[in-house]
């Protein structure tokens, strides 16, 4: 097989593997995988639109609408009307809600330290040297657009 073919396998599988993982943590709490997703992105750019939403989800504005319709049941987030632009609506996570889940956050992150907690040294430092040249590409196609 073409490495380059099995690389592109291996992330796919890694994705799908994690997400997995991940949405079953996030049951844990009483969300989908989708919710903790948008959750996330919200603590840490505290108010977004729906369409920046949809755009980083790659999904669409009725689905994120939707997603973010039931986040606001649960009182995870609200909606807010821009002072400058009546017409723009942000999402951002409930003051609350904040309070309450101010590690959600970091689910992930220890989530992804526990896995890797039994890997011997020479392990991990392959998966960082790994990562690190996939976000360099990464990166590479996003300065150019491509």
């Amino acid at each position: 097989m073409d490495r380059k073919k099995q690389a592109a396998e291996l992330i796919i599988e890694t994705k799908r593997k994690l997400a997995h993982c991940m949405g079953h943590k996030m049951g844990e709490k009483g969300m989908t995988l989708t919710q903790a997703i948008i959750v996330g992105h919200l603590f840490h750019k505290k108010q977004m639109k729906i369409s920046e939403i949809s755009a980083i989800l790659g999904l669409s504005n009725s689905t994120v609408s939707g997603v973010v319709d039931r986040l606001e049941k649960i009182g995870a987030v609200v909606r807010a009307r821009s002072e400058k632009d009546r017409r723009v609506v942000y999402v951002k996570v409930d003051d609350r809600f904040a309070l309450e889940h101010k590690g959600i956050e970091t689910t992930f992150g220890k989530f992804l330290e526990d896995l890797l907690s039994d890997a011997a040294a020479e392990e991990t430092d392959k998966i960082i040297e790994g990562l690190t040249v996939l976000i360099k590409y990464i990166d590479k196609i996003k300065e150019t657009g491509e």
